[in-house]
């Protein structure tokens, strides 16, 4: 029998909004018929999916096979998504799913590449930016300090374009250490910095496994993090900006490294 949720406290509603407002939580929030879509084809475990009946009347094929791989699943008035709804114009779907085990654990990385490790990266735009580019042009992990901002943050989900959901995200309380362990396995670790006496990243040769880090949008990367890692390079400018966007820089150096894969 088809369950219509009409009213805002409802017990599930609720939880929804617990959620949204909770980092540890074991779930996430997801909206959008693309992300859900993307979610349930990566094999996330999709808990419950709460739809309007007009969603369902315009996505009917791709909704249902969302509903089919849910473990609940109800229709919501109108009034009651858009209270739940983080986006101002909602598509009536939303997933609350199972987040992945994205503790670090290098090991799992068999036959390590290129590597991506982000130290502090605070704006959620940023963070999509570099999930979804690193995705794109094949980057075998991504390694996050544990100050980062949450991998789960709505506006990380979107900008990622369902990156989270496939690429290999490992969160380290101690980047120092998993550093060394990467130096350990013969892969070279850059620092890259906004400074016009390191390396420039064009002159350097990467047809063996690296690894860059990428730092804060403010402070770049830790002096410490710098001392560890086995050289300094940076993006040449030419102009009078003395920086870049970190998405932006990130997404030039992983051109760089995957161009001489």
């Amino acid at each position: 029998m088809l369950l219509i949720i009409k009213g805002r406290d409802n017990p599930k509603i609720k939880s929804i909004k617990k959620i949204l407002h909770s980092n540890k939580s074991d779930k996430f929030i997801i909206e959008g018929l693309r992300l859900c879509f993307d979610a349930m084809e990566s094999g996330i475990r999709i808990k419950m999916t709460l739809y309007t009946e007009d969603s369902l009347n315009k996505n009917k094929e791709k909704l249902e096979k969302i509903i089919k791989a849910s473990d609940e699943a109800y229709t919501v008035t109108e009034d009651v998504f858009r209270k739940i709804s983080s986006i101002k114009t909602p598509q009536g779907i939303l997933c609350v799913c199972l987040k992945l085990d994205k503790q670090v654990s290098l090991d799992k990385i068999s036959n390590i590449g290129k590597l991506i490790v982000l130290e502090n990266i605070q704006d959620p735009s940023n963070m999509g930016a570099l999930l979804r580019t690193a995705e794109a042009l094949g980057v075998k992990a991504l390694i996050i300090s544990n100050d980062c901002c949450n991998i789960y943050n709505q506006k990380v989900l979107r900008g990622s374009m369902g990156a989270v959901f496939r690429l290999p995200v490992y969160t380290s309380d101690n980047l120092i250490n998993e550093i060394k362990y990467l130096q350990k396995k013969g892969i070279r670790v850059y620092a890259s910095v906004p400074d016009k006496m390191a390396r420039p990243v064009n002159d350097i040769n990467f047809s063996s496994n690296v690894a860059i880090v990428i730092g804060n949008e403010g402070n770049g990367i830790k002096a410490d993090t710098i001392n560890t890692c086995d050289d300094v390079i940076t993006i040449p400018m030419g102009g009078k900006a003395e920086s870049l966007n970190a998405a932006v820089a990130g997404s030039i150096l992983m051109w760089e490294i995957m161009r001489t894969e």
